[in-house]
């Protein structure tokens, strides 16, 4: 354990239990600093900031309803007034992707919400308390693993029926099991740590242990996992829409601009290209962002 506060580890470490909000200010400080000096990270952040920006302004950079269509301007290439050309139906390509991205957001926060909030209290209480209960839930996820993501999404969103509310519960479940092992085993990690060991000796209660020694902690490969989540979630919610499961037309899902697109590609490959690098660019940065965060949060990797 660290003599002072100046020398705590950061957030991704075993910290100082009783730490100060000096000791706090001193790790925002630490990770900035390391924030600035990861090329992964920056560029991460770069890519997610300049999509939020997109899907916020979406009105404003693209004011023209993306679902409506124009049929006299069906199919035209990429151009000064219509950079990214036209659909079959007349509407610009461009302005569904820009539109598009509020959808990949929303899917994205919300489906790795509902993985976040159903794995994490699945993983502490396998890892803390163990015993049958921690057995049997951990057995539910190895089965749920057991199946291919998408293949599991699409099953399960076929169950509940076509929409995006359905594909982001889908995306949703099939994403528990990641973050309940991963709570899992930082819990088992922390458990057997010289300062919670000492803690439960001296008498302090399982929630006390959690919320102050354990649940800290263990945060940083959580966080990690959030953004490298996102990215599966934006491509998850794009095969749903591909297959007609998500996004329902007109609305601009970058999943069904790719299998509208499809039966044109040889007349107007541009209906495919451009969602589809909107899809890989995205997923991209928030993989980088994953990555850097990583790279920042584990002390085991600074310094490489």
């Amino acid at each position: 354990m660290a003599s002072s506060t100046h020398e705590l580890p950061s957030v991704a470490g075993v910290r100082d239990p009783a730490g100060t909000p000096h000791a706090f200010r001193v790790r925002l400080r630490r990770l900035n600093r390391d924030l600035r000096r990861s090329k992964q990270a920056i560029m991460g952040l770069t890519i997610v900031g300049i999509l939020v920006v997109l899907a916020a302004a979406a009105p404003i950079l693209a004011p023209a309803d993306p679902g409506k269509p124009n049929l006299s301007e069906s199919l035209q290439s990429p151009s000064l007034s219509h950079p990214f050309g036209t659909d079959e139906l007349g509407r610009d390509i461009l302005g569904r992707i820009i539109h598009g991205a509020r959808v990949s957001l929303i899917v994205a926060g919300i489906a790795v919400g509902i993985s976040l909030l159903g794995g994490v209290p699945i993983g502490v209480i396998s890892g803390y308390w163990q015993g049958a209960i921690g057995s049997v839930l951990m057995r539910l996820m190895d089965a749920i693993q057991a199946f291919p993501g998408v293949l599991l999404a699409i099953a399960i969103a076929s169950t509940l029926g076509p929409g995006i509310t359905n594909a982001m519960i889908a995306i949703g479940i099939v994403g528990i099991p990641t973050f309940a092992r991963l709570s899992r085993g930082e819990v088992l990690r922390l458990r057997s740590v010289e300062f919670v060991n000492a803690a439960i000796s001296t008498g302090a209660g399982s929630t006390r242990v959690l919320s102050r020694h354990i649940l800290p902690n263990g945060v940083a490969p959580v966080i990690v996992a959030i953004a490298t989540s996102c990215a599966g979630a934006i491509l998850t919610e794009a095969s749903l829409s591909f297959v007609g499961l998500g996004a329902a037309p007109p609305n601009p899902s970058w999943g069904s601009m790719l299998q509208s697109g499809y039966p044109f590609m040889q007349i107007a490959p541009w209906l495919s290209i451009f969602p589809g690098l909107a899809i890989a660019v995205t997923t991209l940065g928030f993989i980088f962002l994953g990555d850097g965060l990583r790279d920042i949060l584990d002390p085991r990797l600074r310094g490489r």
